[in-house]
C-alpha cells in the first residue's frame, strides 16, 4: 500500500492537483496578513506604481471564479488546439508512408550526434516562439521511433534543447522585439532619452551561445538521459523517397514565402497590412501567418503525405481516418493534465500570487547596493525562482523591465545585455517549473509512449532526470554571461555589454 501511495503522489496529475492547493492556501495566508507588492509601469513617459493586493480565493468572489471561469480557462490553453491541429498532419504523412525515407537513413547516424542535431534544431527553431514544440514533440518522437531509439528520450531531448536555448538562436525571434519594446521605454524613461533598441545588438553572443549550449547539452543529454533508455527493433520500410512529392513541398514552400513577402504583385497576403515594421506584420497579434501558422504546417504535411500516398496507391480516405485515430491513441491523459494545468495558470493569474512574490524578489534584488557580475547573478537567480510561478516571459518582463534596466544602466550595463541576461535565465527557470504549459504537454505526451518503456514517465520520474541538466546549463549561463561582461567583447552588431 504504501508503495502505490508513493507512486500516486508522483503522478503528474496529483503534482498539479498538489500545486493548486499550495497557491490556494497562499492566497488564504496573504490575505489573512495583509502580504502585498507594488507592480511598477510605465505611464505618460514616468514611472508610477501601484498595489497589488492578494485576491483570497477562499472568499465568495474566489468561489465564483473557480466555478465560472473553469471551462475558459481550458478554452484559452494555448497548447491545447495547436497541438490537435499539428497532429493531423504529421499523422497523415505518416501513414502516408511519405516519412519512412526521409527518416530511416538517419538511424546511420552515431546517437550523440544525432542528439546534437535535435538540441540544435530545438534551439534554432525557436524563432517560431513557443510554435517549436507541437511541430517537434510530435515529429521526433515519431523519428525516434523508426530509427529505434526512445521515442520519449527524444521528447525529452527536444523539450530541453527548445526550452534551455529560447533566449538565444541564430536568430531573434518575435519574444526578443517584444521584450525589446519594454526594454527601450524602461530606459529612456528613467536615464537616456535617445536609447534605442536593436535585434541584432546581441546577435554574436546569441551565435556562439547556441553552439556552446547545444554542445554541452548534447553530452549532458547522452551521459545523464539516454542510459536511461533502451533501444528498439527497427522497423524496415520499402517506401521509396519520391522526387515528385519532393517537388511539390519545394513549390508549396515558394508558395508560403511568397506570401510573405510584401510589395510584390498580390504577394503578403499573410502580412498584417495595419502594421509598419516587418516583423510585426509577420508575427503581430493579427497577423495572418502568425495566427495560422500552425495549420499552415499541418496542411503543407497533409498535401505532401496525400500525394505520396495517391502515387502509391492508397486511393480511400478510411486509410487516413485509421492512421489519424491512431495517432491520438493514449492522448486522453495529456488532455486530462491540459485541463487542470490551464486552472493552475489560472488560479496563479487571478489570485496576484505570483505576481507580489515577483514585484518583491525584484524590490529586494533592487535594494542590494550590488553592480557589476554580483548584480547579473543575483538578477539571473531571482528571474529563475520568479519562473517557477510565472512562467510567462513577457509576464516577468513587465513586472521587472521598468526597475532593472534603470538599475542596470546605472550599473553601467547596457539595457541589451540585461535583456539578453534575462531571457537566458527565463529560459532556465521554465526547464525547472511543471507550471509551465509545455512541461505538462511534454509530460502527457511522452504517456503515449509508455507502453513501449521500462522506465516510468511520472513527474518525478521525469524531474530526477532533468532538473540535473539544467541546473547545470544555467551555471553554464551565467559563466558565459558573466565572462562575457568581463572580458567586455561586442555582443552584437553595435551592441556591447557596458555602456
Amino acid at each position: 500500500m504504501k508503495k502505490k501511495k508513493k507512486k500516486f503522489f508522483q503522478g503528474a496529475l496529483s503534482t498539479i492537483l498538489i500545486m493548486c492547493v499550495i497557491v490556494m492556501f497562499l492566497s488564504f495566508i496573504f490575505s489573512l496578513f495583509g502580504f502585498e507588492g507594488y507592480e511598477t509601469y510605465i505611464s505618460n513617459n514616468t514611472l508610477e506604481s501601484s498595489l497589488v493586493t492578494v485576491n483570497n480565493i477562499f472568499s465568495v468572489n474566489g468561489f465564483k471564479y473557480i466555478f465560472t471561469n473553469s471551462i475558459t480557462n481550458f478554452k484559452l490553453f494555448e497548447p491545447l488546439v495547436l497541438l490537435i491541429i499539428s497532429l493531423v498532419g504529421i499523422s497523415i504523412a505518416d501513414t502516408s508512408g511519405m516519412l519512412d525515407p526521409v527518416f530511416l537513413p538517419l538511424r546511420k547516424i552515431k546517437g550523440s550526434f544525432l542528439s546534437f542535431i535535435v538540441i540544435l534544431l530545438g534551439v534554432c527553431i525557436t524563432f517560431f516562439g513557443n510554435f517549436s514544440y507541437v511541430i517537434l514533440f510530435p515529429l521526433i518522437a515519431l523519428l525516434y521511433k523508426k530509427i529505434g531509439r526512445s521515442p520519449i528520450l527524444g521528447i525529452l531531448t527536444v523539450f530541453l534543447g527548445i526550452t534551455l536555448g529560447y533566449g538565444t538562436g541564430i536568430m531573434f525571434n518575435y519574444d526578443s522585439y517584444v521584450l525589446g519594446s519594454l526594454t527601450q521605454a524602461s530606459a529612456i524613461v528613467e536615464v537616456d532619452k535617445d536609447y534605442t533598441f536593436s535585434l541584432v545588438s546581441t546577435e554574436y553572443i546569441m551565435v556562439i551561445s547556441t553552439f556552446i549550449i547545444s554542445i554541452i547539452l548534447t553530452h549532458l543529454v547522452d551521459k545523464k538521459i539516454s542510459v536511461y533508455f533502451k533501444k528498439h527493433e527497427v522497423v524496415n520500410s520499402d517506401n521509396k523517397f519520391s522526387y515528385p512529392v519532393f517537388v511539390l513541398f519545394g513549390v508549396l514552400l515558394l508558395i508560403l514565402v511568397y506570401m510573405i513577402i510584401p510589395g510584390l504583385p498580390f504577394s503578403g497576403l499573410l502580412l498584417d497590412s495595419g502594421s509598419v515594421r516587418y516583423i510585426d506584420k509577420l508575427f503581430g497579434s493579427n497577423s495572418p501567418f502568425a495566427n495560422s501558422f500552425v495549420c499552415i504546417y499541418s496542411l503543407i504535411l497533409s498535401i505532401c503525405g496525400l500525394f505520396y500516398g495517391y502515387l502509391n496507391g492508397i486511393r480511400t480516405s478510411d486509410v487516413y481516418t485509421k492512421g489519424i485515430s491512431k495517432t491520438f491513441d493514449g492522448l486522453g491523459y495529456l488532455f486530462v493534465l491540459m485541463f487542470f494545468a490551464s486552472q493552475l495558470q489560472g488560479l496563479i493569474e487571478w489570485t496576484n500570487v505570483g505576481t507580489i512574490l515577483g514585484s518583491r524578489m525584484i524590490d529586494f534584488m533592487s535594494n542590494l547596493q550590488l553592480s557589476g557580475a554580483f548584480l547579473i547573478v543575483i538578477f539571473f537567480i531571482i528571474i529563475v525562482i520568479m519562473s517557477i510561478l510565472i512562467p510567462s516571459t513577457s509576464t516577468k518582463w513587465i513586472l521587472a523591465s521598468p526597475v532593472v534596466v534603470p538599475l542596470f544602466m546605472r550599473s553601467n550595463i547596457t539595457p541589451d545585455f540585461t535583456q539578453f541576461v534575462f531571457q537566458v535565465a527565463d529560459s532556465v527557470g521554465k526547464g525547472l517549473t511543471p507550471v509551465f504549459a509545455y512541461f505538462i504537454v511534454m509530460i502527457g505526451f511522452m504517456q503515449k509512449y509508455v507502453g513501449e518503456e521500462d522506465r516510468s514517465v511520472n513527474m518525478v520520474d521525469t524531474l530526477r532526470m532533468t532538473l540535473p541538466v539544467t541546473l547545470i546549463i544555467g551555471l553554464v549561463w551565467i559563466a558565459i554571461v558573466v565572462l562575457w561582461f568581463i572580458s567586455g567583447l561586442p555582443i552584437g552588431i553595435n551592441g556591447f555589454s557596458t555602456l
